[in-house]
């Protein structure tokens, strides 16, 4: 199962919000604050409106060396803020993250509860590729948005964050032929299938079990899902999970990356800071 700092994710992912979870991760003294952000107006939204604003920050970023953490943590908190922004966080103040994007997208107050338990699990996954990047920036002294910028960049690879992307295609797929044409197509032909299998997690993805037990996939994908574990033996994981979720609550097209990236550059400025550490 995955922990932070000693704490039981699926745990954490029942009350906590990826606030707590960046005070946690970050050792912070202060409360955790990702809606005070202003907004760096671009012509997009979504990934290319936050992979710009990124660009810009990383372009006049300071050096992370020489400065407090306390300094850095206000830095991460604006970035994350930024991020959130960028894929339509509802832009009301001392709101928590989960409650802006559901309000951004027009969803009710039990949808929220659902993205904040999937962006807690989201948050970080120790040393995958994108903390690897992440940490080699902050290594050179590259500043916070630079840092970021290089896990991200790492993370929206289709074999990292942007699976789920992956898994929603295979779904609309699914929604369209039905489930066990897609099944055969695949099976027939060696085909893999996104969003199944974990390498970590050969007995299941606890953060998949945790998220798709507070909601009903829609029932072509459920009946989908149930049917591959069954002929394969590989159960769903968090990209298959949060694939879910964007179809059960029709969110927009680059949801599922959003809330990823988003989630995720938690985990990645903990990373950042902590290298720091260690250098």
């Amino acid at each position: 199962r995955p922990y932070y700092c000693g704490h039981d994710v699926v745990k954490l992912g029942q009350t906590a919000t990826l606030e707590d979870v960046a005070a946690l991760l970050w050792s912070s003294k202060r409360p955790v604050d990702f809606s005070g952000a202003s907004s760096i107006g671009t012509a997009t939204s979504g990934r290319v409106a936050a992979f710009t604003v990124l660009a810009r920050l990383a372009a006049t970023g300071h050096s992370t060396r020489g400065r407090l953490m306390h300094v850095l943590h206000d830095e991460s908190q604006s970035l994350v803020g930024q991020l959130g922004n960028s894929f339509a966080a509802a832009p009301i103040k001392r709101q928590p993250l989960h409650v802006r994007f559901a309000q951004g997208w027009g969803q009710k107050a039990d949808v929220a509860e659902l993205i904040r338990t999937a962006m807690v699990l989201l948050a970080d996954h120790e040393l995958t590729s994108s903390a690897f990047a992440a940490r080699i920036a902050a290594s050179t002294g590259a500043s916070l948005p630079a840092c970021l910028m290089a896990g991200l960049a790492t993370l929206s690879g289709p074999l990292h964050g942007d699976a789920s992307g992956r898994a929603h295609a295979l779904f609309e797929e699914v929604q369209r032929s039905g489930e066990d044409k897609v099944i055969d197509q695949h099976l027939s032909a060696a085909l893999p299938l996104a969003g199944f299998g974990h390498q970590i997690y050969p007995d299941g993805d606890p953060r998949a079990a945790s998220l798709l037990a507070l909601f009903n996939p829609p029932e072509v994908i459920a009946r989908f899902i149930n049917k591959v574990t069954s002929l394969t033996g590989l159960m769903p994981n968090i990209d298959a999970a949060l694939a879910a979720l964007v179809a059960r609550y029709r969110l927009p097209s680059d949801s599922a990356f959003g809330l990823f990236a988003t989630a995720r550059s938690v985990g990645l400025l903990a990373h950042s800071m902590e290298q720091l550490s260690v250098m």
